[in-house]
């Protein structure tokens, strides 16, 4: 009985062709599991020839086309197709291996890119993985041809040395260049397309119907195609809480998807949530991929606030409105401490309110007497504790009185009502979970009935801009020996990554002082990224608009595109469909990404959990980011290094949302977080860059 297998190389080239040709090549394709399926031989029509690799053969959809195709006894893998030359120039690279220690079907590179990174350094170059045993690097995964290689290369070509390896390899020797102990896989597998290291690449199709989705595109690739380490974190039965942690771009959604999906096929309820309604709608999208079908109904997808407010109303909590607002809240502190003769500034209680009554979710006036103020740069005595104390409790009876809230008071408010009920969940998964406060953790360990083992969190702290860091201890959740960290960024090219990288500090630690390695290997290479200077605001909409135009020339579709910007992105889009023509539309409208022919426009904290080939960050002047009205505000020292790092963060999301095409512009005085990237001079649209 034949066996088809199809790789994810060869699923992501068929998407990328014409509609037409795709459907001739989904044909052959289709043909050959017929001709294969009960042990027969491909039909002459197909043309199947023989390559000079060892066991590579190619399909003939017509006469521009191939379909390159592995086989052996009964399997047939189709990896590979392209127009002829493209095609077997392909082949002519690659050889299909089963790994001696592993067991698993490797694609291994053996020429050109391989003689770039193999060539005679200079011996004074420091070699990372000069000094580790072949055996052991065999035994991590490393296709037995490319060992010695590995032990030979140097810290300048090390990446490019990894981008040719299996990822699940490049991942390992990622882990090593970290400092991490890493243990070789202890399983070697019968059958080299399923061992756990393949499957990231090949699947192997059940029957015609499995195969006709496949090649539909019914099955997008994050769907299919999982990492080892990501597979490996989806099925684990955990003994406690557990953190999934990455860069952006490295599938910590997709594990929380499917996390998701698996629990709930189990017959377990499940919460899938996060902070950012956007993201929410995102996550609802994507979950509806998995065909779940009955299994969907096991599975509440909410932002947390919006939940925390059903839960409450379902509970007896007076129906209230939300006032979270800085200006507003600042502005009954500030008339507060007027009536009591208060010495201390609004701003400086707002702070306070926020940074340690709220974050603590301290109740009474002994709780937050012996509170811990770490992370606060303005020492307070006893008085000025009671002044303060004072000052919000008559902050809290004034909201109530006018029938408000803060999120995080609701928050808190339910969750004490939800104390010594049943849990509502067997499971609680929170993506993007560094932008959730301790009253928001507290409300998702009460809907668990305070089993903590229930909860998995994704996150990252580079991408932290709604929530200062805390210490996650106290609330019982200790992730020692149940955290792990993405290495491989599928979302942006290695341009666009080292980038952003760069926008990051280099050292970041979480509120639990744990150090952040942040190395990471992009899996494709793109265009290098464009910083823009320009004369004034219209000149960068101009160059904005030129760009916008010459990417949709290079076939990036309308909703593949988008601008980012820090404030007014209804001006912004105004202004580039006056000036180019081209038809834009707002996120965050009723109809929010529902048409695919207009260019989208957002504001930066919108971009969270969105997409696109090609995105333009624009208006990134010394007065916008980081905000110079928020820092004229902030007067304790602690506040302001926690805006400038959340600032810093918010540039580094918005960047990575692109994949392949990325362009920063400002006029007039930069950022401070541009400082030191390279600046195009000269804009495209010749208006007159500096």
């Amino acid at each position: 009985m034949s066996r088809l297998v199809l790789a994810q190389t060869f699923v992501k080239r068929l998407s990328q062709l014409p509609n037409q040709d795709q459907k001739m090549v989904r044909d052959a394709v289709m043909q050959l599991h017929l001709d294969t399926a009960a042990g027969g031989t491909p039909r002459p029509g197909l043309r199947w020839h023989g390559l000079d690799a060892p066991k590579l053969y190619s399909v003939s959809p017509n006469m521009d086309y191939r379909v390159i195709v592995y086989h052996d006894s009964g399997d047939y893998a189709v990896l590979y197709v392209d127009h002829h030359d493209e095609a077997y120039h392909w082949a002519a690279r690659r050889r299909l291996e089963v790994h001696p220690y592993t067991g698993a079907m490797q694609v291994v590179e053996v020429q050109e890119r391989t003689e770039v990174v193999t060539h005679v350094q200079e011996v004074t170059e420091e070699r990372p993985f000069g000094g580790i045993d072949p055996g052991y690097l065999l035994q991590l995964g490393v296709p037995e041809r490319y060992v010695q290689t590995v032990r030979h290369a140097t810290t300048r070509n090390a990446h490019e040395l990894l981008e040719l390896l299996p990822e699940e390899v490049a991942e390992r020797l990622l882990a090593l260049l970290s400092g991490e102990l890493v243990v070789p896989p202890d399983e070697r597998g019968d059958d080299p397309f399923t061992h756990p290291d393949a499957q990231r690449l090949f699947t192997v199709l059940s029957g015609e119907e499995e195969l006709e989705a496949a090649l539909s595109g019914a099955w997008p690739e994050w769907t299919v195609f999982l990492h080892p380490s990501q597979r490996r974190l989806i099925e684990r039965n955990f003994n406690g809480p557990s953190r999934v942690t990455g860069g952006a771009g490295t599938g910590k959604t997709v594990v929380a998807l499917h996390r998701a999906a698996r629990l709930a096929r189990e017959g377990q309820r499940v919460l899938l949530t996060s902070y950012s309604r956007t993201l929410v709608s995102r996550l609802e999208q994507l979950l509806e991929l998995l065909k779940l079908e009955g299994a969907r109904q096991n599975i509440t997808v909410m932002t947390v606030h919006a939940l925390a407010r059903q839960v409450g109303t379902e509970l007896g909590l007076p129906e209230r409105q939300p006032e979270d607002g800085n200006d507003q809240l600042r502005a009954r502190l500030a008339n507060c401490a007027g009536q009591q003769g208060g010495t201390l500034s609004a701003d400086f209680l707002l702070a306070e309110w926020r940074g340690v009554i709220e974050a603590q979710g301290l109740l009474s006036w002994e709780e937050y007497r012996e509170a811990r103020r770490a992370g606060r740069g303005t020492p307070l005595g006893a008085r000025g504790r009671r002044e303060v104390w004072q000052v919000t409790q008559c902050l809290c009876a004034g909201l109530a009185a006018d029938g408000k809230f803060t999120w995080r008071s609701m928050c808190d408010a339910v969750t004490e009502r939800l104390h010594g009920q049943p849990a509502r969940f067997d499971a609680v998964i929170a993506d993007e979970g560094q932008d959730l406060g301790p009253a928001e953790l507290r409300f998702l360990l009460a809907l668990l009935g305070g089993e903590t083992g229930r909860l998995m969190l994704t996150l990252d702290e580079g991408q932290r801009i709604y929530q200062r860091a805390f210490p996650m201890k106290p609330l019982g959740l200790n992730f020692q020996g149940r955290s792990a960290r993405l290495k491989v960024g599928y979302r942006t090219s290695q341009q666009i990554r080292e980038l952003a990288d760069r926008l990051l500090p280099g050292t970041i630690r979480d509120a639990d002082e744990g150090v952040e390695t942040r190395l990471t290997l992009s899996r494709f290479q793109g265009p290098a990224p464009t910083l823009l200077a320009l004369k004034d605001s219209e000149a960068e909409l101009l160059a904005l608009g030129a760009w916008i135009t010459q990417r949709l020339q290079e076939g990036v579709k309308p909703a593949e595109l988008a601008v980012f910007t820090r404030h007014d992105p209804a001006r912004t889009a105004s202004r580039l469909t006056e000036l180019t023509g081209h038809a834009t539309s707002v996120l965050g409208t009723n109809d929010e990404g529902s048409d695919p022919a207009t260019v989208s426009v957002s504001t930066m904290h919108r971009a969270k959990g969105m997409e696109y080939r090609a995105v333009a960050v624009s208006g990134l002047t010394a007065a916008a980011l980081p905000s110079a009205q928020r820092l004229a505000e902030l007067s304790d020292p602690a506040d302001l290094e926690d805006f400038v790092a959340q600032e810093r963060h918010l540039l580094y999301v918005a960047a990575t949302r692109a994949r392949d095409w990325l362009l920063l512009s400002y006029s007039g005085e930069p950022s401070r977080f541009l400082s030191g990237l390279p600046v195009t001079l000269a804009d495209p649209a010749g208006t007159g860059g500096e």
